[in-house]
Order: structure tokens, then C-alpha cells, then sequence
């Protein structure tokens, strides 16, 4: 998590402190109610973590999330390919996949899109009131 903490990209920093929660007790927290959690390497390197945290069980929702070094622009083709898949196995297992993206995060948002999420208009969300789009996207 040390790792992650000192090389994520500027864009999931500022995302992560725009919620208003401290950045090690976010990501201690995100890594510690994922159902899934999954790490991606190139190179011997760390470029991203991923997974899923349940909302509702009993609904069967989860919150996908992701946190990415500078890393993924040099392997974000390869990073796409293998997102879409695990996204499209997600979309077999879970009634609904729902989380928040930060406004000013433009290349996230343009990636939900591409991975088949529906993104909702901003509001003021979390402790700052900063914007944010729900992204959803329904179970087979």
C-alpha cells in the first residue's frame, strides 16, 4: 500500500483527496472491504490495483474501483484489453456496478465510457462539496 501511496497518478490523488478522506485511511479502507482486489505489473513494476467492493450484498452491488501509477500511459493498451474483460466478467457476477469518478478526472471518465459504464451528470458530492459523476453499469 506504501507503494501505491507514494506513485499513484496525480489525477486518483486528487480524486482521493477531493472526497475528503485522509489517503491512507481511503485506500487502507478500500483494500480492506474489496470482494476482489487484484494487482497489475509490467515489468517487474507495480501499474495498477483494482477490484470491487460490495455496496449491498444482499443486492448483490458492488463499487469498482481502480488506482494507477504514471505507469498505465505506457501500458494502457494492454491494461484496456484485460480491464474490459474482468469488467465484462464483473458484469456476469454482480446485479450492479456503481461508483464515483471526480469531474476533473477527464481521462477516467472517457475510459468508463469506453468500459460500457453510464455516467451520470455531476453534483457536489463528499466532504468539499468538489463535483462528481456517479458511473453505473447493470448485471446480465
Amino acid at each position: 500500500m506504501v507503494d501505491m501511496m507514494s506513485s499513484m497518478r496525480d489525477a486518483d490523488r486528487a480524486e482521493l483527496i477531493a472526497t475528503g478522506v485522509p489517503l491512507d485511511v481511503g485506500m487502507e479502507f478500500t483494500f480492506r472491504t474489496a470482494v476482489e482486489a487484484y494487482a497489475g505489473f509490467a515489468d517487474g513494476k507495480l501499474v495498477c490495483v483494482f477490484g470491487v467492493s460490495y455496496i449491498n450484498r444482499i443486492a448483490n452491488s458492488v463499487a469498482p474501483w481502480n488506482i494507477a501509477t504514471d505507469l498505465i500511459n505506457r501500458y494502457q493498451f494492454q491494461f484496456a484489453r484485460r480491464n474490459k474483460s474482468m469488467i465484462m466478467s464483473w458484469k456476469n457476477k454482480y446485479s450492479i456496478m456503481r461508483n464515483y469518478v471526480h469531474a476533473n478526472n477527464k481521462l477516467s471518465i472517457k475510459w468508463l465510457g469506453w468500459l460500457g459504464f453510464t455516467i451520470h451528470e455531476a453534483k457536489p458530492m463528499f466532504r468539499y462539496g468538489e463535483l462528481f459523476h456517479e458511473f453505473t453499469m447493470r448485471g446480465n
